[in-house]
Parts: C-alpha cells; structure tokens; sequence
C-alpha cells in the first residue's frame, strides 16, 4: 500500500512563490540549527581543553591524583 507524497499535496495547495519562501525559511532555520550546535560544541572543546591542561580544579584528567 503505497502512502500519498505529504510535500506533493501540501505543494499543490500553494503557489510557486509560497512554496519558495517556505523552502528558504526551511533551509535559513536548518542552517540556524547546524551552525548553533557547532558552536556549542566548539564552546565545549575548548572548555574541555581547559579543564584537561590543569588549569581549573580538575587536574586530575592528566593522570595524577589531585591535591586537596
């Protein structure tokens, strides 16, 4: 049993013009998305970083045992 094409249907409903604008508003919000979870991953790393070069209270990521 083979389902209807959704974006076909919807598309037909609306003009060239609709559809271009909810295609790029489509595409500006994924590439919203994408470019926010590179930076939260970029602001991890290098809090990452920071931790395991000792410079905060965790010093014991570089294998030695912390001093209290």
């Amino acid at each position: 049993m083979a389902l209807p094409n959704l974006r076909r249907i919807f598309a037909s409903s609306r003009t060239a013009e609709e559809e271009a604008q909810i295609s790029r508003s489509a595409f500006f919000k994924f590439s919203g998305y994408v470019l926010t979870c590179a930076f939260i991953t970029w602001v991890a790393a290098k809090q990452g970083a920071h931790l395991r070069l000792g410079t905060g209270n965790i010093s014991f990521c570089r294998g030695t045992t912390p001093q209290l």
